[in-house]
């Protein structure tokens, strides 16, 4: 829900949230587990290694998934929670690499040599972006969901519309203004504001 220029997960707001919650149990909170932990107990898959960058690596990982499980069409909350939570493990160690079993936002850090002090940044940024508007990424998942498709085949229509110019287009100009604002940050803010009116990645206009 938005409200207010607030974003919120099921009553819970999402910028408190992310002052203390993993990206687990924001999981929890979205798929209704209650005090169930669809992710206790989850081991490592040893042939998660693919070729290509991070992204190839993902589309690599979820059409294998995507082929392998059942529709989810017909089955029980519990056993899609656990399924949805051994696709997110897998993902993590497709992207990041093999580790210990830690926090999701953890394994990431690791992964992309980020000191465990400024991990909780992988986990705030995780938490915030678990859930928002009804943009093409998440229509095309909630349609193969509609048909019964099975999660990894859901995850896969969303993530091949999240390529697309539209969206994917936003986070390569959020990259390239991180970059700049490295430079010089109060330059680089007040050029986009003089050129554009904004900071990309700041200001949405639902919860600003």
């Amino acid at each position: 829900a938005i409200y207010d220029g607030r974003l919120f997960y099921r009553g819970h707001d999402a910028a408190e949230l992310s002052r203390t919650a993993t990206f687990e149990d924001v999981a929890r909170i979205l798929w209704d587990a209650g005090e169930e932990d669809p992710f206790a107990d989850l081991k490592p898959r040893v042939d998660v290694s693919f070729p290509g960058g991070p992204r190839a690596r993902t589309f690599a990982c979820l059409a294998r998934r995507a082929e392998e499980d059942a529709p989810a069409a017909g089955r029980s909350p519990r056993s899609l929670r656990r399924e949805a939570a051994s696709i997110l493990n897998e993902l993590v160690d497709t992207v990041a690499g093999q580790g210990p079993r830690l926090h999701l936002h953890q394994r990431l850090a690791r992964g992309w040599k980020i000191t465990e002090r400024d991990a909780h940044l992988v986990r705030r940024a995780l938490v915030l972006a678990a859930d928002h508007e009804l943009n093409g990424a998440i229509l095309a998942t909630r349609v193969a969901a509609g048909a019964g498709a099975s999660l990894a085949a859901c995850a896969l229509a969303g993530l091949a519309t999240l390529s697309g110019p539209e969206l994917g287009g936003r986070l390569f100009q959020v990259s390239a203004y991180v970059i700049e604002a490295r430079r010089d940050a109060r330059e680089a803010a007040r050029h986009h504001l003089a050129q554009e009116g904004a900071i990309p990645g700041f200001g949405n206009p639902l919860y600003p």
